[in-house]
């Protein structure tokens, strides 16, 4: 591929632009949308549209592959003529009525038909089948017969117009002619081709070419291809039709007009005319052929895609790092920062800052080939980015054949768990008034473990504050095991040690753990003397007194029922009941010596509360001889 390298305006084409001005604003530009084209019989192409013999050339049109579906004709029934270049002399020898063609939804030619208007029925053109387009079912006509055409350079017109828009008597063999129209043909409702016949002098040419400006330079470079694109081509009479480049258009004696066909998503970068480059580089070519041989002129169009960066924040709940149902971003979620920095082919350096809208996306726009930087920027601390927060980009390789990009961001929010104790008097496993920890009670140990969606293990340990709480900040979400340790002795739990937890994006939760005091009942012998029931001085129980057995019973605020257990007093006439949980307790005392009278209560109704260490004594008088004998 050559290279074409910067030169002064072309002044000639500046001067002609008034011209092609006046042909593109006029009523007869661009009335029937598709193009038109000649072929062998069997669909294929000739090499510039150059033909051996009249009787090789056939008519053709409409998309030449599936996807070209902007040259596809409108549906429908056309008659078609021949003349020479200038549309002087009609070449076309049989009347209009034998030209009649038709054209299927699909916008090629299926068939050549009757005309119901006139009495020649059967005169209608050989057809061909399109080998290059069975997928449309299209056909070729045939476009003999006709005589010789006067130009020197050998070069016919055909032409085609809808039915409905022929001016005339189609049953007539040379229809009137006048400025407004061509033997019936008006201009503005046509589209023409012009091709050659081997013979004559060489007839004017236009090489049409379309390359891709991959760096934006304005030159064809070696590594820069061409492109296969849409042009119009407007000829002298204001007839126009569409090829795809590159292509060879076979001209004749006045002034064409070539403009290219922009898509959206690209810009023109460079126009080239004869080698010349043309500074603006507009779409619009015109060239002014004086004579009927031998001019042959080059249009280079250079273009190169604008590209949409597109981002999109999504809530990556589930930490997959993929977008899934129910993971949009919406108004209430934080609005994200995102930086463009970069440099463009064309060495230009970039540096674009947006900010998401309130569905969390934003476009960077219009941005040309180039290596760049994507970032997510100003992250809120309570949000986490799951994918990563920046993303290289290489322009055009990264957007293959098309000119939008996509990049999704997935963020999820920080979670915590908070741990509390508290002092679970009625044991009911809920934390009630008055139940609050408070700092003399003790420290307990709380511990996490277990792993985040994304794989991360967490394993931590931490002591409660003085309210008794501790408080794991910065969490993904995941699934963790929560427990109390290092309970003191003294202490019993009233909930579960441990709760698992699945941890959903941006939750608070807090988990309560009860826990009560254990408690004890010292019940004591003393030797009531003076029978007032009170334990005075010198009524202290001693080794040498009986020994007393106490027994204890009873039903824990949490339901648990205590059987009936027994202990005798030790040397100083007590038994201790410990490791008591709050309830409702009996003790009493038993196996009293005969000999021994009760002062008090044998037995003693007992409402233990959490952390009490209750003591009761029951005192007893030995009974003289005569007191036994009076009462047995």
């Amino acid at each position: 591929m050559i290279q074409v390298k910067k030169q002064l305006k072309n002044i000639l084409f500046v001067v002609l632009i008034g011209v092609v001005f006046s042909v593109f604003t006029s009523p007869a530009f661009g009335r029937i949308s598709g193009a038109i084209y000649t072929s062998v019989e069997d669909g294929g192409s000739v090499n510039a549209n150059i033909y051996e013999s009249k009787e090789d050339v056939y008519l053709n049109g409409g998309p030449k592959s599936e996807n070209k579906t902007s040259m596809a004709l409108p549906a429908g029934d056309y008659y078609f003529q021949v003349t020479d270049p200038s549309g002087k002399h009609l070449l076309s020898e049989d009347p209009v009525s034998c030209r009649r063609v038709r054209v299927s939804e699909e916008g090629v030619f299926i068939a050549a038909v009757d005309e119901p208007l006139c009495s020649n029925p059967g005169c209608v053109h050989e057809t061909g089948i399109d080998i290059y387009r069975p997928f449309l079912n299209a056909r070729t006509i045939r476009l003999m017969p006709y005589s010789d055409t006067p130009n020197n350079g050998g070069v016919y017109k055909v032409w085609i117009t809808p039915v409905d828009e022929f001016v005339g008597n189609p049953c007539l063999a040379k229809p009137e002619q006048n400025r407004d129209y061509i033997f019936g043909f008006v201009p503005a409702f046509c589209k023409t081709d012009n091709y050659k016949v081997s013979g004559k002098c060489d007839p004017p040419i236009i090489d049409i070419i379309k390359f891709e400006d991959l760096n934006t330079d304005g030159i064809w470079d070696e590594d820069e291809p061409e492109i296969d694109w849409m042009v119009t081509v407007t000829d002298p009479l204001g007839s126009s039709n569409v090829y795809t480049t590159p292509v060879s258009i076979v001209a004749s004696k006045g002034i064409w007009t070539i403009a290219e066909e922009i898509p959206s998503g690209w810009e023109q970068t460079a126009l080239f005319v004869d080698g010349v480059e043309q500074q603006p580089p507009l779409p619009e070519v015109p060239f002014d052929f004086k004579t009927s041989c031998g001019e042959v002129h080059e249009v280079i169009f250079g273009n190169t895609r604008l590209f949409d960066i597109k981002v999109c924040k999504f809530y990556d709940k589930n930490m997959n790092k993929q977008k899934d149902e129910g993971e949009e971003w919406n108004a209430d979620l934080p609005v994200i920062t995102f930086h463009l920095t970069g440099t463009t082919a064309g060495s230009d350096s970039i540096d674009l800052v947006l900010t998401t809208d309130e569905q969390g996306k934003a476009t960077f726009e219009d941005i040309l080939s180039g290596i760049y930087t994507l970032c997510e920027e100003d992250v809120p601390a309570d949000w986490v980015a799951t994918t990563p927060a920046c993303v290289n980009i290489n322009l055009p390789e990264d957007a293959g054949d098309e000119t939008e990009i996509n990049f999704g961001f997935g963020n999820v929010k920080k979670s915590s768990i908070k741990a509390c104790k508290f002092h679970d008097k009625n044991m009911n496993g809920r934390k009630d008034e008055g139940e609050d920890w408070s700092i003399d009670l003790p420290v307990i140990t709380f511990c996490l473990e277990g792993a985040a969606l994304n794989g991360d293990v967490i394993n931590t340990c931490r002591d409660t504050d003085e309210n008794g709480c501790v408080v794991f900040g910065d969490l993904l979400p995941g699934n963790y095991t929560l427990c109390e340790e290092n309970i003191p002795t003294d202490w019993v739990p009233t909930t579960s040690e441990c709760n698992e937890v699945a941890l959903a994006s941006g939750e608070e939760l807090e988990f309560g753990f009860g826990n009560v005091k254990r408690g004890s009942i010292t019940a004591c012998k003393f030797y009531d003397k003076n029978m007032n029931k009170q334990k005075d001085e010198g009524e202290g129980w001693s080794a040498d007194l009986p020994v007393i057995k106490f027994c204890l019973e009873g039903v824990v605020l949490n339901g648990d029922v205590i059987s009936k257990t027994c202990q005798d007093v030790d040397e100083n006439g007590c038994v201790v009941f410990d490791d008591l949980l709050p309830g409702d307790y009996t003790v009493c005392e038993e196996n009293v010596p005969d000999d021994w009278k009760p002062t008090t209560s044998k037995c003693k109704e007992v409402d233990l509360a959490s952390g009490e260490e209750l003591e009761f004594g029951f005192g007893n008088v030995k009974i003289c001889p005569s007191e036994r004998i009076q009462v047995l």
